[in-house]
């Protein structure tokens, strides 16, 4: 995986985190029939608590 940030470890107003990956389908994919996309952000806010969240998505063949 490949992070762009500034790296002050805080994200300005107004700016967003980019964050790119590659991934190769393998026959073990095809044979499942799918491949999800999943994805967690962890931060803290305001207030110094950590907060996270995830999604997952299946891509449409």
């Amino acid at each position: 995986m490949e992070r762009d940030h500034s790296g002050s470890g805080y994200l300005g107003t107004g700016r967003e985190p980019g964050v790119h990956g590659t991934y190769t389908i393998t026959q073990s994919d095809m044979d499942a029939g799918q491949v999800d996309n999943t994805a967690t952000a962890t931060g803290n806010d305001p207030d110094d608590v950590e907060v996270s969240d995830t999604d997952t998505v299946r891509p449409s063949r």
